[in-house]
């Protein structure tokens, strides 16, 4: 017979068991080799890694939300004041707004999402939640205060913010990297020097 208080220890080495097999089957390690610690802190990473993925993809629908509501509502004013003084229809320029900005991400928006996403700086899910995050509460909060800013700059900022952050030593430590470690640079320098 079984204790009620050892079937969550079951479940969990059942559950750590199969998460750890598939991550080290693609990165070709054989999941036997791992002992029971490292197959836990594998299923944790990966486990935070999964859910910061979801909570990046909500982040994200917030700043959809942020950049409607500042940056659209900024390109759109001038055509609602004209068609308000002209008597027009109000939703075409609302129409207006949604179409191009609809157009402008299906045709050119994946070149800026690769330079914030790969060329600025290097994004995990972590990292893309919390800039994503930022950038959002400060839209939104401009978008309340009614303060007209830019969508596109604030993200800018957030990730000026994560570059300045992973050069704290405290960072490094979390994501488990040597503080006192020499950098690509120094490498470099020091290579040429010699």
């Amino acid at each position: 017979m079984m204790s009620s208080d050892l079937v969550p220890e079951k479940l969990m080495r059942s559950y750590i068991t199969s998460v750890v097999s598939f991550a080290a089957t693609n990165k070709g390690v054989h999941p036997d080799t791992l002992d029971f610690t490292s197959r836990r802190q594998t299923a944790e990473k990966i486990l935070v890694y999964q859910t910061y993925r979801w909570l990046m993809v909500m982040a994200a629908m917030l700043v959809c939300l942020a950049h409607g509501s500042n940056d659209v509502a900024n390109a759109i004013a001038p055509l609602i004041v004209v068609s308000t003084v002209y008597d027009r229809n109000e939703r075409i320029p609302y129409y207006m707004g949604a179409t191009g900005i609809s157009v402008g991400l299906i045709c050119l928006g994946y070149i800026v999402m690769e330079t914030v996403g790969k060329k600025v700086v290097k994004l995990d899910f972590v990292k893309g939640f919390c800039a994503q995050f930022a950038t959002a509460i400060c839209v939104i909060c401009g978008s309340i205060l009614k303060i007209p800013l830019s969508t596109t700059h604030c993200m800018v900022g957030a990730l000026f913010g994560i570059i300045i952050a992973n050069k704290m030593d405290f960072v490094k430590r979390a994501y488990g990297i040597d503080p006192h470690a020499p950098t690509d640079a120094t490498n470099k320098n020091s290579i040429a020097k010699s």
